[in-house]
């Protein structure tokens, strides 16, 4: 089940971000001598990736229920 939201996942980065996107960046992160590009390379591909996995996991509908929240108990 788990693999299945991953590939998900995957795909709506691949959608929204390009077949190649995420392929070429790595690719010019491997060969770029320049450590602080790189390093904003690879941060504004992570926002990229960030922002798609929010827009993907918002638009699901949610079946986790609230019994992780601590529940309040009055004491009277």
């Amino acid at each position: 089940m788990a693999n299945e939201v991953v590939e998900k996942i995957y795909e709506k980065i691949d959608k929204e971000l390009g077949e190649q996107h995420v392929e070429e960046v790595v690719k010019n992160l491997m060969v770029s001598e320049n450590n602080e590009d790189a390093s904003r390379q690879l941060m504004e591909l992570h926002k990229q990736c960030c922002a798609v996995f929010l827009n993907y996991s918002s638009q699901r509908p949610t079946s986790r229920t609230n019994s992780t929240k601590k529940k309040i108990l009055n004491k009277s």
